[in-house]
């Protein structure tokens, strides 16, 4: 790719427009996962004991905290508010996922995700990859704030 080509791209991906749609949908996913999860939390806590990480004392105390950060995180995003900060804990909760599906894919448990509904598939790859998409749009915006100085 040519020099003029490369900054050309490189403007359009970091553009305000960009980086503000990107965080808009990112904060509206976390809170839309976060809110499904809060209104049925026990039964998002039989998902979380089903990946066997947790004791069973922890288990509704975990979840709690998992879908109240969602939430909370989800609108400080979306407001924009310690923008930075807020990036890095959705980042690090996207990591507590990951490694969540992981141990659970290597461990051979048959279990639902739990990321949007309680009925989800079987959790697998697809949904690794696509916490790794998650983590990589967050990445975006936040080096939109040192690179998106223009509008195009």
């Amino acid at each position: 790719m040519a020099k003029e080509e490369l900054s050309y791209f490189k403007r359009f991906i970091f553009s305000k427009s960009i980086i503000f749609t990107v965080r808009i949908i990112v904060a509206l996913v976390f809170l839309y996962s976060g809110s499904v999860k809060i209104l049925n939390l026990y039964q998002f806590g039989e998902i979380i004991n089903n990946y066997h990480i947790l004791p069973s004392f922890l288990i509704i105390p975990f979840a709690s905290l998992i879908t109240t950060s969602e939430i909370i995180l989800g609108i400080m995003f979306l407001l924009g508010v310690y923008e930075k900060e807020t990036a890095v804990l959705l980042i690090l909760l996207n990591i507590v996922f990951i490694f969540a599906m992981a141990s659970a894919i290597i461990r051979g448990i048959d279990t639902s995700c739990g990321c949007f509904s309680q009925n989800g598939e079987v959790v697998g790859i697809k949904d690794i990859v696509r916490d790794i998409v998650f983590i990589m749009l967050i990445l975006l915006v936040l080096m939109g704030r040192k690179y998106g100085k223009n509008d195009s």
